[in-house]
């Protein structure tokens, strides 16, 4: 085999026929000089005018180093499974890739929705005879989703990116494997679950720079994203960036990626751009307007939640505060009471009583108040007045000691 020349199949339909165009387009303004691109895409029954807009561009763009070729193919025999999600029953011609081509030995399978930075000579040339692929693992799936658990297996590949051994996968019956599973399992992805299923353990890992799927970046860091793969990846390093789940053409995607900037720069070299160069500028306007619009919403959002916390905390002090004033309030009673209660009692003294200090004893009697000096007469003497014998004996002990 040619170690110049790369095999790479894209599967296209109605919707993906422009994307597709865009990731060609990648492909051959990054390749080496002196590299052959060989490029099928298969065509499931489109429209005419799709049609021929394909044909026309690959017309444009064959030369001596790029050839692109478009295979029909009859969608007949998938179009009865239900589509998974945005992936059409049109992905499942993945399965068939080693029979559509018999004569080649391997082939690198790419989705549609991917930008090429590079040259693929280096990914293509990657040893893989003792596989049926050589993969990417999906981070997303694995850290977030545990698909590999769902399917027991060991990991979770994507199945946008494969290099394929199609001499293998034809001397193993692989594609006959992979429908047996699709046709039996029709939960799932449209692909994806099949090729993770029967290739299973027969797969090597790749680094992530030849799959770089940019939905990894929604939910974690690149040092998280680049500890998993084992591998210090760089933006300058990505081979291939996989545009995952929201698409930049879709009028429906109301937010921007910093990743769209590769797929705008590479569409505005297509004709899309150069018969409607508005319709792409508005498009980016308003992801952008969207994103900020929605940005702010967040940050209010976040504003709002934490007005809430506070007003809560407001809530709860007040409450405190309301807890507190009913307690002075229940404490200022009782000290009324108190006070009532001593007051009632000193007068009390002051009317009948007797009391003293170290020098005197002070007798009230009806609120007249008596002095005497603290000493054996006059200790008698009061004590004479008083009509009970043993109040009168204690009166006396307890001036024994004066």
């Amino acid at each position: 085999m040619n170690n110049n020349v790369i095999n790479i199949v894209f599967i296209s339909d109605d919707h993906y026929i422009m994307p597709t165009c865009v990731a060609i387009t990648s492909i051959i303004m990054n390749k080496n000089k002196d590299t052959k691109y060989n490029i099928y895409i298969l065509l499931a029954e489109v429209e005419n005018e799709n049609k021929n807009i394909l044909e026309n561009f690959a017309q444009n763009n064959n030369d001596s180093f790029v050839s692109i070729d478009i295979i029909i193919i009859n969608d007949n025999k998938y179009k009865n499974i239900m589509n998974s999600g945005h992936v059409s029953s049109a992905a499942l011609f993945k399965f068939d890739i080693a029979n559509i081509f018999p004569n080649l030995d391997k082939v690198l399978y790419l989705d549609s929705d991917i930008i090429i930075l590079k040259d693929l000579s280096e990914l293509f040339t990657t040893d893989i005879s003792n596989f049926y692929a050589g993969v990417i693992k999906d981070f997303i799936a694995i850290q977030l989703r545990k698909h590999h658990l769902r399917l027991g297996t060991e990991y979770y590949f994507n199945s946008g990116v494969l290099l394929l051994n199609t001499k293998k996968l034809r001397e193993e019956n692989a594609s006959e494997k992979l429908l047996d599973y699709k046709l039996a399992q029709k939960k799932g992805f449209m692909d994806q679950d099949a090729f993770n299923y029967v290739f299973n353990e027969k797969v090597k890992f790749l680094p992530h720079k030849y799959n770089y799927m940019i939905t990894n970046d929604n939910y974690f860091d690149r040092k998280a994203i680049n500890d998993f793969y084992e591998y210090d990846l760089l933006d300058d390093d990505i081979n291939i960036l996989h545009i995952t789940y929201k698409k930049p053409w879709d009028k429906n995607t109301i937010s921007y990626n910093k990743y769209y900037d590769y797929f705008w720069h590479y569409y505005q070299y297509t004709n899309w751009f150069k018969n409607n160069p508005m319709d792409s500028f508005l498009t980016i306007v308003k992801q952008n307007n969207n994103e900020v619009t929605d940005n702010l919403n967040k940050e209010i959002t976040k504003i709002n939640e934490q007005i809430n916390k506070i007003d809560t905390k407001i809530s709860q002090i007040d409450d405190r505060i309301n807890k507190l004033h009913n307690e002075l309030v229940k404490i200022n009673k009782e000290k009324s009471l108190l006070r009532k209660e001593l007051s009632y009692n000193q007068n009390w003294i002051k009317l009948f009583g007797i009391y003293n200090d170290e020098h005197h004893i002070f007798v009230y009697f009806f609120g007249i108040k008596l002095t005497f000096k603290v000493n054996e007469k006059s200790i008698n003497k009061i004590a004479w007045w008083i009509p009970i014998r043993k109040w009168r004996d204690n009166f006396r002990n307890k001036f024994k000691n004066i």
